[in-house]
């Protein structure tokens, strides 16, 4: 538990949005039975909006690769492509998502303004209850 009161404590003291979203994204890496966690939103002018992948932490890998700043968004994925992605930040859901060796779990990113992105945590085995991933509604997709 002290380990998660510094984490928050670290998450606090952040003003800029590209570190604060890697610092989530590392703190759940270390706090979560996960392999991966990706911090995606959406980028880019309505209607031809697309998802950058802001941060990534990966088990074993101290700097993963995320997408730089700088990319040019037609180089990034339009919104459409990654469907369940775009389910979890309209609808502001959990959704599921097990595969035969991989299973994702999407959560919304929320702001005062509504759904900023959405946090994929990527896991061997479906996440169970103890992860405490709590919300109104979830949804499983295959």
């Amino acid at each position: 538990m002290t380990r998660a009161i510094d984490l928050i404590a670290e998450l606090s003291a952040l003003r800029d949005r590209e570190a604060l979203d890697g610092m989530l994204a590392q703190s759940l890496r270390e706090l979560l039975p996960v392999r991966q966690v990706s911090v995606l939103v959406p980028v880019g002018e309505e209607g031809d909006e697309r998802w950058l992948r802001r941060a990534v932490a990966a088990k074993g890998e101290p700097h993963p690769p995320a997408d730089p700043a700088w990319i040019a968004p037609q180089d990034l994925p339009p919104l459409a492509r990654q469907p369940h992605w775009l389910h979890c930040l309209r609808h502001q859901e959990v959704v599921h998502m097990a595969g035969a060796t991989v299973c994702r779990t999407l959560v919304p990113l929320l702001t005062d303004g509504g759904t900023a992105g959405v946090v994929e945590l990527e896991s061997g085995a479906p996440l169970g209850h103890d992860t405490q991933i709590k919300t109104r509604n979830a949804t499983c997709m295959a």
